[in-house]
């Protein structure tokens, strides 16, 4: 029953990134460094937007690394113009936010019983917040996954 609710979530999820696929400012760090890593590769170091941009605050490459990882394969097999393949890079992050949230609902399931994960997950779908920001590619966002284990 909870996996029915898990489900439901991806689909929202998904929505909003295709209702809002653009970022904002706070996203662009990492966005652009997933851009980065996808049309440079290890190969051209200097033309990384991070060496010409530095910005005040010093940024880690750990999340949008770990993010090019899991869409490097399908990228590199398939052309996907850079709309869809943001919002591509955008549903791989979302989505795997809602497993680590899928199996942290399971162990609610399994210390409460199945009707307090149900309700976990029903209200966390009643917030707009966690299901908008658990796709944007924001510091708490990659650090939401390692939460959630």
């Amino acid at each position: 029953m909870v996996g029915f609710w898990c489900i439901i979530l991806a689909f929202v999820c998904l929505v909003y990134i295709y209702v809002c696929p653009y970022n904002k400012v706070e996203e662009s760090f990492n966005t652009q460094a997933v851009h980065d890593l996808i049309f440079h590769k290890w190969t051209e170091l200097d033309a990384y937007d991070h060496l010409e941009f530095l910005g005040v605050v010093p940024r880690s490459f750990i999340g949008p690394l770990v993010l090019w990882l899991q869409t490097s394969t399908v990228i590199n097999v398939i052309n996907i113009p850079k709309t869809l393949l943001h919002c591509y890079v955008r549903g791989t992050l979302g989505l795997s936010n809602l497993f680590a949230f899928y199996l942290f609902v399971n162990s609610i399931g399994r210390q409460f019983g199945s009707n307090t994960a149900k309700w976990t997950a029903v209200l966390t779908g009643c917030q707009f917040h966690f299901l908008f920001y658990i796709s944007r590619t924001l510091p708490n966002s990659f650090a939401l996954f390692l939460s959630q284990l």
